[in-house]
């Protein structure tokens, strides 16, 4: 960069912050993201579109609702429900007390370890999900090879579902 002048100087700034930003994509409701990590706020709802391998996490008692790529980390130990769709080779914790409602792709692992319902669809094949918590776990099975642990006696239900802590869907 030849020419410092203050308005390229500035030009050159905003550039790089939004190149530093783009990261985490779209977000609303006051989502908090620096480079590719957001967290939701600690109350009100919040999205966040992320474009890569982001580290998400939905503290708080607001509803969080998450799309991102392959390789994404999402974290949800709050109160409030957690939307979560993501590609392949994700890691998803759901330890809160509120639902957790996960897509995720091939290789992911989902932890269903606290009180709310835990419902993960699996679009791809070797999903890994443990149902160790206390809340309804249910696992759709839409590719193939998924695994189910964490429960004493998981329930086999018509539609390639799984579940943990309750009855099958539509019983």
């Amino acid at each position: 960069m030849s020419d410092l002048r203050p308005g390229n100087l500035i030009r050159f700034v905003l550039g790089v912050g939004l190149l530093l930003g783009s990261a985490c994509g779209g977000t609303s409701g006051a989502a908090s993201c620096a480079g590719d990590e957001c967290e939701c706020p600690t109350s009100g709802d919040c999205s966040v579109d992320c474009r890569g391998d982001c580290d998400l996490a939905c503290t708080g008692s607001g509803d969080c609702d998450f799309i991102c790529g392959d390789d994404c980390l999402a974290s949800c130990p709050g109160s409030g429900e957690c939307y979560l769709t993501c590609g392949d080779n994700c890691e998803t914790t759901c330890e809160g007390s509120g639902s957790c409602e996960v897509d995720v792709g091939s290789d992911s692992s989902v932890i269903c370890s606290g009180s709310g319902q835990c419902d993960v669809t699996c679009s791809g094949q070797g999903c890994a999900v443990e149902c160790s918590g206390s809340g309804l776990c249910l696992l759709h099975c839409v590719g193939s090879g998924c695994d189910l642990t964490g429960c004493s006696s998981p329930m086999s239900c018509s539609g390639d579902t799984l579940v943990c802590n309750g009855e099958c869907p539509g019983d």
